[in-house]
């Protein structure tokens, strides 16, 4: 039996994550995302990857892929996703 991990990405800036964020998401400003990737775990049967919007989530996912990670997923806003994993 495996345990599957899910690891949240939220790509907004600091101040909008500290504001209001999923409990568990790590904070990962989109313009810092090239520089840190190394953070993100490749281990994990998930990624997903939200934003205010959704727009910069989607970004985010298409570089990441970009760059070898095929585990990644546009999870929106993170509202959306937030009810989504908590329902």
């Amino acid at each position: 039996m495996s345990t599957k991990k899910v690891t949240v990405i939220d790509v907004r800036n600091q101040d909008d994550f500290n504001a209001n964020h999923m409990n568990g998401a790590l904070n990962i400003p989109f313009n810092e995302l090239p520089q840190r990737m190394r953070e993100i775990s490749g281990e994990n049967d998930a990624v997903f990857i939200c934003s205010s919007s959704g727009e910069s989530s989607s970004k985010a996912e298409q570089l990441l892929r970009g760059n070898g990670f095929s585990n990644v997923y546009d999870g929106g806003s993170w509202q959306d996703l937030n009810q989504l994993m908590n329902n």
